[in-house]
């Protein structure tokens, strides 16, 4: 279809109808090919964390902030683990000098009675 033929068409007809009906299905693939640059560029904005538009065309800033957002995401998983494992460590620590405690009770009680025997 010409582009002058469409440029009238689109006179007459209103430009949602002008994409449906006048348009050929392959020419409108390609259209959308065109501006799906665009179009996934927008998303990416409006849509972060959602996975969406992530394909081509991608930025090098966006790249630079996603890897810094992946960076900064090891790191707090990292901080959490340590996190997670200092708090085993204090618990065991302290599960430990309860024991203890309880062996020395247990000791000082047994010396008690075997000189009450005595």
């Amino acid at each position: 279809m010409t582009h002058h033929f469409r440029e009238f068409v689109a006179t007459q007809i209103q430009p949602f109808q002008l994409c449906q009906s006048v348009d050929r299905p392959e020419e409108r693939k390609r259209k959308r090919k065109r501006e799906g640059g665009r179009r996934g560029e927008e998303r990416k904005r409006r849509g972060r964390g959602r996975g969406r538009g992530r394909g081509r065309g991608r930025g090098e800033e966006e790249e630079e902030d996603e890897e810094e957002e992946d960076g900064e995401r090891k790191r707090k998983r990292k901080r959490e683990r340590e996190r997670e494992r200092d708090r085993g460590e204090r618990k065991r620590k302290k599960e430990k000098e309860k024991e203890t405690e309880r062996k020395r009770k247990r000791k000082r009680r047994g010396d008690t009675v075997l000189l009450l025997k005595q």
